[in-house]
């Protein structure tokens, strides 16, 4: 549990810098959470269709907020394949 908490802070270090160095960094920060828990939302919903299930969690709501749309991909791959 400790090794994931100090990769979400690193990643969110990471995406801080990337947001940082772009021309409109609110603007491209609150898209790519948007999109991140769009596709949360999303995928809760649609993965029961192929017997998975991806639950909305804090850790997974996390996620998808400092990654966005990788991020929910990821936490699938990591639900189906360790759950």
């Amino acid at each position: 549990m400790i090794g994931i908490i100090v990769a979400c802070v690193i990643l969110f270090v990471v995406v801080t810098i990337y947001y940082a160095q772009s021309e409109k960094p609110v603007k491209n920060a609150l898209i790519g959470m948007g999109s991140g828990i769009a596709s949360l939302f999303a995928a809760s919903f649609l993965l029961p269709v192929f017997q998975l299930s991806l639950p909305i969690n804090i850790m997974n709501v996390f996620v998808s907020l400092i990654l966005g749309i990788p991020g929910v991909a990821m936490s699938a791959i990591f639900h189906v394949l360790f759950v």
